[in-house]
C-alpha cells in the first residue's frame, strides 16, 4: 500500500514496524465506544482519552508525511504515483482546484486508515455469518474461508 501512496517509506524495518503499529492505534481507537457519546456530561473531561489519543497519532502521521512530501519536492518527478497526483493538485494556482498540504496529509492519512482493516473487518464478518449459517459451511468456498480466517487471525 505505501508503494502505491508515495512509492515506498524506508529501507528500515522498524520503520515499517513503528508505522503499522502506529495504524493499527488509530483504527482501534476509532472503533472504541465512547462513554461520552452515551454521556455528553462526561465529555470535558476525555475519561478515555479517546479525543486525545488520535491527536497524538495523527501529528506523528503528518510528520511522516511531511517528510516524505519534502523529500518528494527535491527528487525529480519519480512517477505517477497518488502522492505525485496530490501534489500536482496541491501545486495548481487555481484555489478551486488546488490542495492545501494539511488536504494533502489528510488524504494519504485517509487511504492509509481505509487499507489497513479492510480485509480483517472481511474476513471476521465473513466468519460470522458462516458460524450464523451452518448449512453453507459444507460446501467449499465455506471451508475456505474459515480455514484461512483461523489460519491467519483474520489479518
Amino acid at each position: 500500500m505505501i508503494n502505491i501512496l508515495w512509492g515506498g517509506l524506508s529501507e528500515r524495518n522498524s520503520d515499517l514496524i513503528e508505522l503499522r503499529k502506529r495504524l493499527d492505534e488509530i483504527v482501534i481507537l476509532i472503533g472504541t465506544p465512547n462513554v461520552s457519546d452515551i454521556f455528553p456530561l462526561l465529555a470535558p473531561f476525555d475519561l478515555q482519552r479517546i479525543e486525545s489519543k488520535p491527536k497524538n497519532i495523527v501529528s506523528w502521521f503528518y510528520e511522516i508525511f511531511e517528510s516524505v512530501i519534502m523529500n518528494r519536492l527535491k527528487t525529480a518527478n519519480v512517477g505517477k504515483d497518488f502522492l505525485q497526483q496530490l501534489l500536482e493538485l496541491n501545486q495548481k494556482g487555481d484555489d478551486k482546484i488546488s490542495l492545501p498540504n494539511h488536504e494533502v496529509k489528510a488524504w494519504l492519512l485517509d487511504m492509509m486508515i481505509a487499507g489497513t482493516d479492510t480485509i480483517p473487518t472481511t474476513v471476521e464478518w465473513a466468519t460470522t455469518e458462516l458460524l450464523q449459517h451452518p448449512d453453507k459451511m459444507t460446501t467449499r468456498p465455506g471451508l475456505i474461508i474459515l480455514l484461512e480466517f483461523l489460519t491467519y487471525g483474520g489479518r
